[in-house]
């Protein structure tokens, strides 16, 4: 009743009305057209508007880089080493050590495993910028030549590539048109230690800003227009019976990547610390532990510490990260990052 009120209309009459079909019959040829056109665009609009709006739709991931020639040469056994050095432009390695070259658009490597290759392919450079961070996945699976069998590979590529992109994307379509590798990441859970702030609260120095450039890992290479500027430093090194981390400019999870480097098991960041601080800490070297293992490597064979009878034995790194910085270092589970092969063949031909 209130609906029919407000629009002054006789009910009876707009029953008769709808009955007899009289608002058809009274619609000219032009009225349909328009009503035809007005319905159309009510349909229209709404999708049109969808389509401008809509997010971009992603193009399939492009295929690896090519090289335009590349010979893959078998060594004679006891010849593999690493891959060498990062970087861009020319670099070799000498001294009865690995050797590798490279200018824009080629690049010689020496006797490499081919363990070696899938390392700088996938986890060292693999976007073209090769990094150094020591809590880089780690490469799994595979037979056990990958880790004996060296091959010598020179390769060149179109539009002068830099030794990271050839490095990197262009070694992952080799290793895959020539060793037929199939591989993929995962990541699941593995013992680590957890970093958490002890009773009493962090004990941590602030960094001096402007004292230093801050470099954080994974390390990226200095860029030019920096290089005659102080770096923050961030290094493990040895005294003794003991070891000794140094960091200026550096967040603490960068301080505790480093720790990868010596430990059994990769170290997570669980205090929500923030900021830049000054950290040095010396302790006992782990007992029968690595020390310096590249990155992305598994751990080699345990060395013995040098002798340094004047330097005694410091106390455990569990018992120095509380009482010096604050922090507790336990036992844990969290995740961890891995290349898995998959399939790998000897390569093909030349």
């Amino acid at each position: 009743m209130c609906v029919s009120g407000v629009t002054g209309a006789d009910l009876k009459k707009r029953i008769e009305g709808i009955m007899a079909n009289r608002v058809v019959l009274r619609l000219s040829f032009a009225r349909k057209t328009v009503l035809a056109a007005a319905g159309a665009a009510a349909i229209a609009v709404p999708i049109t508007i969808g389509i401008l709006k809509a997010p971009p739709i992603h193009a399939r991931p492009t295929p690896p880089a090519k090289f335009e020639v590349a010979s893959v040469k078998p060594c004679k056994p006891g010849g593999g080493g690493g891959f060498g050095g990062f970087g861009g432009g020319k670099s070799t390695t000498k001294a009865g050590g690995p050797q590798r070259s490279s200018s824009p658009g080629r690049l010689s490597t020496a006797c490499t495993t081919v363990e070696s290759l899938i390392r700088s392919a996938y986890v060292q450079c693999p976007t073209g910028t090769c990094l150094r961070d020591p809590s880089a996945p780690l490469v799994e699976g595979g037979p056990s030549w990958i880790f004996s069998d060296s091959y010598q590979i020179d390769a060149r590529a179109d539009g002068a590539p830099s030794e990271g992109m050839m490095s990197g994307p262009y070694m992952q379509g080799l290793l895959e048109d020539r060793f037929h590798l199939k591989i993929h990441g995962e990541s699941r859970e593995v013992p680590v230690y957890a970093v958490t702030v002890a009773k009493g609260g962090p004990k941590l120095t602030s960094w001096q800003e402007g004292s230093c450039v801050p470099r954080d890992l994974p390390f990226q290479p200095i860029p030019l227009a920096e290089q005659d500027r102080k770096p923050c430093r961030a290094l493990i090194r040895t005294n003794g019976p003991n070891l000794a981390v140094e960091a200026s400019g550096s967040t603490l999870d960068s301080v505790l990547k480093l720790l990868y480097l010596i430990m059994d098991r990769p170290v997570i960041d669980r205090t929500g610390i923030s900021g830049r601080f000054d950290i040095r800490f010396e302790f006992a070297r782990p007992e029968g532990q690595p020390v310096f293992r590249p990155a992305g490597e598994p751990p080699p064979p345990p060395t013995p510490p040098a002798d340094t009878p004047d330097v005694a034995p410091g106390p455990t790194i569990f018992t120095v990260m509380e009482k010096q910085l604050g922090l507790k270092l336990e036992p844990s589970r969290g995740p961890r990052d891995f290349f898995v092969i998959d399939h790998i063949e000897r390569p093909t031909a030349n």
